[in-house]
């Protein structure tokens, strides 16, 4: 089964710390599932290059 896509694979993700990142300004959690996001809800989520699933 292929792994979810978190926050922390994409690549407006800039992390904070271990936990927690940036996105687009607002601070969110590394393993959040980017679908869950209010602002994002997922439509936004690239992932890293060599990251792609």
């Amino acid at each position: 089964m292929a792994e979810e896509k978190r926050c922390r694979d994409c690549s407006h993700y800039k992390p904070i710390d271990d936990e927690k990142g940036e996105c687009f300004g607002v601070e969110v959690l590394g393993d959040r599932d980017p679908a869950e996001s209010e602002k994002c809800g997922g439509r936004f989520f690239e992932p890293k290059k060599g990251r792609e699933r």
